[in-house]
């Protein structure tokens, strides 16, 4: 049993230092797959939170100022182009 704690311990060891490896330097700062990772995943976050936003402000405000589709769709791109 100590046999498999001691192995997984080892794996989970050599991934973290996989995943923590800087891989390259940008203005002296190191960037490693873990935050490659995490910057794609806060870049996915913001353009879901965007278009939500996008969506909700084309169909819930520009619907009340009586725009015509067009306006609507233009005003949206503006928008979420912004965010």
């Amino acid at each position: 049993m100590n046999w498999i704690v001691t192995k997984t311990q080892q794996i989970l060891t050599a991934l973290s230092e996989v995943f923590t490896t800087a891989l390259f330097e940008v203005g002296g700062k190191p960037f490693s797959l873990s935050s490659l990772v995490e910057l794609i995943f806060l870049a996915l976050i913001a353009l879901i939170i965007s278009r939500t936003l996008t969506e909700g402000i084309k169909r819930q405000l520009l619907v009340r100022f009586k725009f015509d589709r067009g306006t609507r769709e233009a005003i949206a791109s503006v928008i979420n182009y912004v965010l």
